[in-house]
């Protein structure tokens, strides 16, 4: 016997219509996260649906339990496209770093840690639908379409995302500060529709490259794109 798609579920369509544009109301009510200040002020950021965000962060301020909550609000609550006379079926997330490893190390584990606390809450029945991997994150039944997965952003490696378009897309590059500029290039150039976000941190140890200017020139203060955010270790609770 077949399993049952996402879309068959009677309560799918309340959920995205409730937590679609709402990545705060997402972690809270479906992770049972308590956020800090800072972590709001990123999952406001991160809402609209072509928004640019960077955060300089220091240690222990939560960021990276921040992106696996945003990571999987992408994935789940983004399950259609319709325009220019298409119809598209979920959504796609790239999460890069300078090496493999730092995603794996990160933001995946803070996605496991997330799929045990929904588990536990109201949503739990969301977890039927999609399945972590080492690499990947699908949902069921759409593994070609509607997915999170890792690449690296070495310099002097292939740029993974190059060639990469669909409306609901979402790129997240962690220690963003090591990754050349070289791959910022490709993703700007992949970054082109109304509901493509890119979501980069690092701490703030270089200056100069694309992490550095999206909080000087590039930023939103400064007549740019991006809204450069601040995570302090001093102000965390973490």
């Amino acid at each position: 016997m077949a399993k049952a798609s996402i879309f068959q579920d009677p309560r799918y369509l309340e959920f995205v219509e409730r937590f679609h544009a709402d990545p705060l109301r997402f972690a809270v009510s479906v992770c049972g996260m308590s956020p800090s200040f800072d972590q709001e002020d990123l999952l406001f950021a991160i809402s609209p649906p072509n928004a640019k965000v960077s955060v300089v962060s220091g240690t222990s301020t939560g960021k990276t339990a921040a992106f696996g909550r945003i990571a999987l609000w992408h994935l789940l609550c983004h399950p259609v496209a319709v325009y220019e006379g298409k119809v598209e079926i979920g959504s796609n997330t790239y999460i890069g770093a300078p090496r493999i490893n730092q995603v794996a190390d990160g933001v995946w584990k803070e996605m496991n840690d997330v799929y045990l606390a929904i588990a536990n809450g109201p949503y739990g029945w969301i977890n039927d639908y999609y399945e972590i991997t080492k690499t990947r994150v699908a949902v069921k039944g759409f593994e070609d379409q509607w997915f999170i997965t890792q690449v690296a952003m070495q310099q002097g490696q292939a740029i993974g995302v190059a060639g990469k378009h669909r409306y609901w897309q979402l790129i997240i590059i962690d220690e963003a500060a090591g990754v050349s500029d070289d791959h910022f290039d490709v993703i700007d150039g992949t970054q082109t529709q109304g509901g493509n976000r890119t979501l980069m941190a690092s701490q703030g140890v270089r200056n100069a490259g694309r992490f550095y200017e999206s909080h000087h020139n590039l930023s939103r203060d400064n007549g740019g794109s991006w809204i450069s955010l601040r995570f302090s270790s001093e102000r965390s609770p973490f």
